[in-house]
């Protein structure tokens, strides 16, 4: 890995994006390169050329990191194809990150430890025969709805869990929310087994439960990160079944790739979901410098 590539600032272009000035400051205080890349005008004017000026071009290529926003995987193919012309080349090709990203690429990876889940895939039906026909190894339990990329949690009640799979009209209303309250839906719809999690505390702005839950990082097949995904689960001793999470993890079309995992209440280990590691944030419980020191070595 030769270089950190950070999305700018949307209105000082010359210094990072907020929310990763403390992943700069750990990057710079290793003495690990870094460049900026304008995420605004490359997804909202779709100007990537110019949204990579002021990365370096080389005649060798060079290997790099992209952390910032999340891309979809058609601009993440632009973002990677601009970035080959200089002579950088992202660690994850387009179909490695697809692969995390999007839940059913990798679900046949990690069927045996995430819920049951079903999808469908574009276009959005409302159908109320082929709903009930997708829904049908659900019987009546509870379901989670999310898409091929994110749910809508903190709209817990009415656009994400949906108490009795064979209700129909709970579905639909609920799926209409969803495209609502997240202005549309990426890939197609996703319904998961509802598995209840163990908790930890409340979300402060949601009041939505907080559950025992860590994020992992893998690089080139290595773990190199483990975290408590919540603030409070820095106060939780857990022992992580991390044995069979890293041979899950050889199994990953990824380079460079995030595993949530949590605690169900029957004491299980599950794998919520796996994403690029380039869009996955750090959570609250990851020493940064740590983090960055892993990656450089």
């Amino acid at each position: 890995m030769n270089e950190i590539l950070f999305c700018s600032d949307a209105i000082h272009k010359y210094m990072v994006e907020e929310d990763y000035h403390e992943e700069l400051k750990a990057v710079d205080e290793l003495g690990i390169i870094y460049g900026l890349f304008d995420f605004d005008m490359a997804v909202d004017d779709g100007k990537y050329s110019s949204a990579v000026k002021n990365i370096n071009k080389s005649d060798e290529t060079r290997t790099a990191i992209y952390r910032g926003w999340m891309l979809s995987i058609e601009q993440y193919q632009m973002l990677y194809d601009t970035l080959l012309c200089k002579g950088v080349k992202l660690i994850n090709n387009p179909s490695e990150y697809g692969f995390c990203h999007w839940l059913p690429n990798c679900y046949d990876v990690i069927e045996h430890r995430t819920p049951k889940s079903v999808w469908k895939h574009h276009p959005i039906i409302f159908a109320p025969d082929v709903l009930r026909n997708l829904l049908k190894p659900f019987s009546n339990s509870p379901i989670i709805l999310k898409d091929y990329v994110k749910s809508a949690k903190h709209y817990w009640n009415t656009a994400c869990f949906i108490p009795d799979a064979s209700d129909i009209d709970k579905v639909i209303r609920t799926m209409r929310e969803f495209c609502r309250v997240r202005d549309g839906v990426t890939g197609g719809f996703v319904f998961r087994q509802y598995v209840e999690l163990e908790h930890i505390g409340v979300h402060p702005l949601s009041k939505i439960p907080i559950a025992n839950e860590y994020r992992l990082f893998f690089l080139n097949g290595n773990l190199i990160d483990v975290s408590p995904y919540w603030e409070e689960g820095k106060y939780h001793q857990e022992e992580l079944p991390l044995s069979e999470m890293k041979a899950i993890a050889q199994k990953v079309n990824s380079n460079f790739f995030s595993m949530d995992i949590a605690k169900t209440c029957a004491s299980d280990w599950i794998i919520i979901e796996l994403g690029d590691g380039q869009v996955s944030g750090l959570p609250v419980g990851c020493d940064i410098k740590k983090f960055y020191r892993k990656i450089s070595e």
